[in-house]
């Protein structure tokens, strides 16, 4: 479980994913690339923790 409900009756709760698509989507919009895929954004997340390990080796 990554991201959790903070507030409403499903406080507490994992989001839906339909609510992470949404989010990851305004974000991406805010930001200026357009909209972010999720899974696009698992592979970008997963890429720069690999850079991020091997730079401390």
């Amino acid at each position: 479980m990554l991201l959790v409900q903070l507030h409403g009756a499903d406080s507490g709760q994992p989001w839906a994913p339909v609510g992470a698509r949404r989010m990851l989507g305004r974000a991406g919009k805010r930001a200026g690339p357009g909209v972010v895929k999720p899974h696009a954004f698992r592979h970008s997340f997963t890429s720069a923790v690999l850079d991020a390990a091997e730079a401390t080796c």
